[in-house]
């Protein structure tokens, strides 16, 4: 279990450098600890239970610290980079519409899928760089704000499975974008 991804989590939450040094270093404790007595495979798989059991409690803690200010930065962030994605996807949609038949983009679903989701991780991304708060909430939040687009407005032309497709990863998809702007964002002491 590499270290430098639960620093880029705790960077994307905005945690400060003093808390996520702390944090890390207990938890490397702990690993060197299991590792030695459990193996390296129980180690990792601990830590990483640990890594995703304390990400809705920090994510609360920097709400809760950056209080009202933080969180309309956050859905600002999400709702600017959500609006500039649907403009780019709508543009690009007509295009797409207008020169392919309905029933040739029903066959070619899984590459709009695979089209949106790319969007979502674009739209992920600029929210994450918008929202200066803590860049994976906001990535997320666009990601949540765009599913619930996406169950008021479905395309007619595809398939059944492409909205519960879609719903399902988006979230996922935007909060890649949201990591890899908290990537950036990890500074080296």
């Amino acid at each position: 279990m590499s270290l430098r991804l639960l620093d880029v989590v705790l960077t994307g939450l905005n945690v400060d450098r003093g808390l996520r040094d702390a944090i890390i270093g207990d938890l490397l404790e702990e690993r060197t600890a299991l590792a030695a007595a459990r193996g390296t495979r129980f180690a990792d798989r601990w830590m990483l239970s640990q890594i995703l059991r304390s990400l809705p409690a920090l994510a609360q803690a920097t709400l809760r610290a950056g209080g009202t200010r933080a969180m309309a930065s956050i859905f600002g962030a999400a709702l600017a980079a959500l609006l500039a994605v649907l403009i780019v996807a709508s543009a690009s949609a007509a295009v797409v519409f207008n020169t392919i038949s309905a029933q040739t983009m029903a066959r070619f679903a899984i590459v709009a899928l695979a089209v949106d989701l790319a969007y979502g991780v674009a739209g992920g991304y600029l929210a994450a760089r918008l929202g200066g708060v803590a860049p994976l909430a906001s990535a997320v939040a666009c990601g949540s704000l765009g599913v619930m687009l996406s169950l008021v407005a479905t395309g007619q032309a595809m398939p059944g499975w492409y909205p519960l497709a879609l719903q399902l990863l988006l979230v996922p998809a935007t909060a890649v974008g949201g990591w890899m702007r908290a990537r950036q964002l990890v500074v080296r002491p």
